[in-house]
């Protein structure tokens, strides 16, 4: 038997007997850690009958409890272990999950809670914290971990840079003097991560010892670096050692603080000079490069696209490339300087080889600032100008002696001879001119002769084509432009345009002629209807009041042309007396022509006062303006009715021969005269037309009702009248459709009488007509 199968065995003798009683001896078992007595069992048997009777009797004890550890049985719920509180789990004797064994006692204690006195000397997971242990007499977590309140448990610390929980209050973070900060385990400012040792060490002052291999911000000294295994600012930066900070370096010319001893300035070669980042006198600032370089000596090459002062002479600068004076300058050796040049005039050093003179082309003559003999010194621009040739220009304001020419002055800003004078090219000489008409040489091309803007034509001193001489004043005048003033006491021909004349003291055509400015000639002026130019404002035209229009000598729209006269006169007003004689258009009135010596419209027009105009008259119609006295309507007999023309009440249109004929009236066409008298007793009566022919309708109307005749028969009938009635009679005639204007009238009264009427009608001219009434 092994220790987890400890059990108590009985063994019981039984002994069967038909006739006697039998005894089992007692027996004893002895197994490896008890010694125990196996009860004893007697059974006694009985025959009664036949077949045998048995009967059992049996005595045991209770087994012992399963010490911890031991082999148990799960499925037995009795409590088997004799260890205090332990369970029976998996077959064997042990303390549940919220207890640990205690040896000594013998017990399961229940398990302690986080920070609560625990036994360092017990074996036993004592602590009800998750992976929690026993240290230093207390449930802690082990230094790897770290616990968390919520879920009871020991978690493992959190690597460098990994996510924490800010809320926990415990150290999380496996790495030494690591915090969770913005939700991750990291050091705070003041510290620094080191993988190799995974801690947060405190940073490095600047200017100690840092380990450049480690790639985290060592340095204390804000945008320090570990540069040569030192806290150091970068190149870029310098020490502000009040604010323990990096500060970028200054750019050159910026702001700086001469109390700093840094470097503070990005500028290579850059001190702070008078709180200024600038270089120092021995240097020039290179923009490009950003750096102070040493100044170029004289003569030495240098950069013309650099502004700075790049020369190490005074008042040098560069010039084509090179370090040199200005032109204003000259450059003294012995003293490394540029120096001012000198004043015109003023005192030089002849053995100094530079060219010392600050004139332009002077040079050191006689230890003098002064111009050689070819040239002349203009005080305003400061040069020794080359003296000018022969009429090339020059300045008058200049005093000095300009022209190379002798004798030549400057005139009009000109080197020439003065005016009494002529240059002879080949002497390069003014000489004395020659008087107005003694002999000169044509082939010198200077003006020879002192009779002012003459020329020597043909040998001789003359005045040309475009001038006239004036004796009094020995001068060639030009010629006088075309209306100018002139002088009619002087015999020469005066005037520049052609075929002029001086008229009343200036230049004029004479009466038959015109100014042609184009070809400034006075032309023979244009007869009437021929070709002119209108482009020409002058009067071209040799008739009066004409002028060139459409491009010809006409009259214009205010007058007419009258041959007899060659003029043209005046337009004649609407009405006056006009010349039928003359076939131009003399009235002024638009469209008007002379009739009968008058200007009148003509037959199909009609006078407009308004706008002077003979209209076209209107047709029948068409509106026309009432307020216009004038027979305006084309239509013959038709007048301005309601602003249109039509026929008035006495008349109608007839369309073929556009007339407005007279209606047809009791007048004309044996017109009917009917003078009934009293009354008529009956309801009907007959209007009879005794003409011997009739070749017109008559129309009788009965209170409005109309009763027209048919030719040839000649009676009317009305009837369904009623008696004892008034009835107002008309009778009107027909012509070609157009009833008569006018009617005979008469009130008839039908009564319950019956006389007999016989009635004669006379007409205007006494011609009998007799018209019957006959009563039904």
């Amino acid at each position: 038997m092994t220790r987890h199968s400890y059990f108590c065995v009985t063994i019981v003798a039984v002994l069967v007997s038909f006739t006697e009683t039998a005894t089992t001896p007692n027996v004893t078992t002895t197994n490896a850690n008890t010694t125990q007595k196996t009860p004893s069992v007697t059974t006694v048997k009985t025959t009664t009958t036949s077949e045998p009777t048995v009967t059992t009797v049996m005595s045991s004890t209770t087994p012992a409890k399963i010490n911890y550890g031991y082999s148990c049985k799960s499925e037995n719920p009795a409590d088997q272990c004799v260890t205090k509180n332990a369970v029976c789990k998996e077959q064997a004797c042990t303390c549940d999950s919220n207890r640990y064994f205690i040896n000594a006692s013998n017990e399961c204690a229940l398990k302690i809670n986080y920070g609560n006195t625990c036994n360092s000397e017990i074996q036993a997971d004592q602590c009800d914290t998750g992976n929690a242990s026993c240290i230093e007499e207390k449930c802690s977590c082990e230094s790897n971990r770290y616990f968390v309140n919520a879920s009871n448990v020991c978690e493992l610390k959190i690597n460098f840079g990994d996510p924490c929980k800010s809320e926990i209050p415990e150290d999380q973070c496996v790495t030494e003097n690591a915090a969770c900060i913005e939700q991750k385990c990291l050091c705070d400012s003041t510290r620094y991560f080191v993988n190799a040792s995974n801690v947060c060490e405190l940073k490095i002052n600047y200017g100690k010892t840092c380990n450049s291999e480690i790639p985290a911000d060592q340095c204390d000294t804000g945008n320090a670096s570990c540069i040569e295994q030192k806290c150091s600012c970068e190149s870029n930066r310098y020490f502000v050692n009040a604010s323990n900070v990096c500060a970028l370096k200054i750019n050159f010319g910026d702001p700086c603080k001469s109390e700093i001893p840094e470097d503070q300035c990005v500028t290579e070669n850059a001190a702070c000079i008078e709180q200024k980042c600038l270089c120092d006198s021995t240097r020039y600032f290179v923009n490009a490069s950003n750096v102070c370089e040493l100044k170029i000596n004289y003569g030495k090459t240098c950069n013309g696209e650099i502004p700075a002062d790049q020369c190490d002479t005074g008042n040098a600068s560069c010039i084509e490339q090179k370090c040199s004076c200005e032109s204003n300058r000259y450059f003294v050796n012995a003293s490394n300087v540029c120096a001012l040049k000198i004043n015109f005039g003023d005192p030089c050093k002849s053995e100094i080889p530079e060219d010392q003179c600050v004139t332009e082309n002077a040079a050191c003559i006689e230890q003098k600032c002064l111009c050689d003999s070819t040239r002349y010194f203009v005080n305003a621009s400061n040069v020794c100008e080359l003296k000018i040739n022969y009429s090339k220009t020059c300045n008058s304001e200049i005093q000095a002696d300009q022209c190379d020419t002798e004798n030549a002055s400057c005139i009009e800003e000109k080197c020439s001879c003065e005016s009494n004078r002529y240059f002879v090219n080949a002497s390069n000489v003014c000489a004395l001119k020659i008087n107005f008409g003694d002999p000169c040489k044509s082939e010198i091309p200077e003006d020879q002769c002192v009779t002012e803007n003459a020329a020597c034509i043909e040998q001789k001193c003359l005045c040309d084509s475009t001038r006239y001489f004036v004796n009094a004043s020995n001068v060639c005048e030009l010629k006088i432009n075309y209306s100018k003033t002139c002088n009619s006491k002087i015999q020469a021909d005066q005037c520049d345009t052609e075929n002029a004349s001086c008229i009343e003291e200036k230049c004029s055509c004479d009466s038959n002629r015109y100014f042609v400015n184009a070809s400034n000639v006075c032309e023979l002026k244009i007869n009437f209807g021929d070709p002119c130019k209108s482009e020409i404002p002058e009067d071209q035209c040799v008739t009066e009041n004409a002028a060139c229009i459409e491009q010809k000598c006409l009259c214009d729209s205010t007058r007419y042309f009258v041959n007899a006269s060659n003029v043209c006169e005046l337009k004649i007003n609407y009405g006056k007396t006009c010349n039928g004689e003359i076939p131009a258009d003399q009235c002024d009135t638009g469209n008007a022509s002379c009739i009968e010596q008058k200007c009148s419209c003509e037959s199909n027009r009609y006078f407009v006062n308004a706008s002077n105009v003979c209209a076209l008259k209107i047709n029948f119609g068409d509106p026309c303006k009432s307020e216009i006295p004038e027979d305006q309507c084309v239509t013959e007999n038709a007048t301005c009715i309601e602003q249109k023309c039509l026929c008035d009440s006495t008349r109608y249109f007839v369309n073929a021969s556009n007339v407005c004929a007279l209606r047809p009236n009791l007048t004309s066409n044996e017109t009917l005269f009917l003078p009934l008298n009293g009354s008529v007793s009956t309801n009907a009566f007959t209007v009879v037309w005794l003409s011997s022919s009739i070749t017109f309708k008559f129309i009788v109307y009965a209170n409005g009702k109309r009763f027209p005749s048919y030719p040839p028969i000649n009676s009317v009938t009305i009837d369904d009248l009623n008696s004892g009635t008034l009835y107002h009679t008309k009778v009107k005639i027909q012509v070609n459709g157009i009833e008569s204007e006018d009617a005979y009238e008469k009130d008839i009264y039908t009564s319950k009488f019956q006389p007999n009427h016989n009635i004669k009608v006379l007409n205007k001219q006494s011609k009998s007509v007799i018209i019957m009434v006959i009563l039904i």
